[in-house]
């Protein structure tokens, strides 16, 4: 799985939003569950800081150290965990990261995250930054991984959008 955050990626205008896509991914992977226990956050950011320092991207840093981008990236995603509406999650019983589903054509859908409870599935996809260009897309992103878990079986299901750096969430 962490192989696929150490692919080369395509240079291209937006490798700095990449990288930090990838990034609040990778923390989002080492965290077991949403709740906003900083220390948590802590050792999550540096795993997913070490991963990425094996990689070009992190020249994309220019003047700014590790210290500087492991402490902003503590910032948002405990913002984002405080967030009123993740309170409710807390209850969840299991929560899976970076679950790969095959539709029916064998294409591979990687969903960020989905928690499960005895009465509900929810399914988050982490962006970075809320755009309204890219919402219907995202928004198509979701409802797909909703049908997929709907075909093998699960009910109650519910998808979110998770804009990290807005600390926003969009139920789609």
């Amino acid at each position: 799985m962490l192989d696929y955050f150490l692919e080369e990626q395509e240079d291209s205008i937006d490798s700095k939003e990449k990288m930090w896509g990838e990034l609040y991914h990778l923390v989002f992977y080492f965290l077991s569950n949403f709740k906003s226990v900083k220390k948590d956050i802590e050792i999550a950011v540096r795993q997913a800081v070490a991963i990425y320092e094996m990689t070009d991207y992190l020249l994309y840093l220019e003047d700014k150290n590790i210290s500087w981008l492991e402490d902003t990236l503590t910032f948002f995603v405990y913002n984002f965990l405080t967030l009123p509406l993740i309170k409710q999650f807390l209850k969840f019983d299991l929560h899976l990261n970076e679950v790969e589903l095959i539709d029916r054509q064998g294409k591979i859908y990687r969903i960020d995250r989905i928690l499960f409870s005895k009465e509900q599935v929810v399914v988050f996809d982490f962006k970075l930054k809320f755009d309204e260009i890219y919402k219907p897309k995202y928004e198509s992103q979701v409802r797909k991984y909703i049908s997929l878990l709907s075909g093998i079986g699960y009910n109650n299901i519910i998808g979110y959008l998770a804009y990290i750096k807005d600390g926003r969430i969009d139920k789609v």
